[in-house]
């Protein structure tokens, strides 16, 4: 798990370090910085499902959120992609959403 939490403006040292290190080390710098966020992401969710009790699981609330996980993610995607900003920075908000939404789905699926 990481040290600290994601700060702020983590996605602007990241895209920093990427510009000063040059397109050979894109993997590396986006990647570092995914795993961070992921690892927050799902501190933040376990903290989460830990914290609130669920009811009984039921075909009808997996579906529901499956529903509602489209629902959200599709609009979140466009945005995204689609925004001011549509280069890496898009591609790695549009990652962080969707690893967020599964890590929701895969949180709920386990209990």
């Amino acid at each position: 798990m990481t040290d600290r939490p994601v700060q702020p403006d983590d996605l602007v040292v990241s895209l920093a370090v990427r510009k000063d290190l040059g397109p050979q080390h894109d993997e590396a710098v986006i990647g570092e910085f995914l795993d961070r966020v992921g690892e927050a992401i799902d501190q933040r969710v376990d903290a989460r499902m830990k914290a609130v009790p669920l009811p009984a699981d039921s075909p009808a609330s997996s579906s529901g959120l499956g529903i509602v996980s489209l629902a959200l993610g599709i609009p979140i995607t466009a945005i995204a992609l689609h925004g001011p900003e549509s280069d890496a920075v898009g591609l790695v908000a549009t990652v962080v959403a969707w690893a967020g939404i599964a890590a929701v789905n895969l949180a709920h699926r386990r209990r």
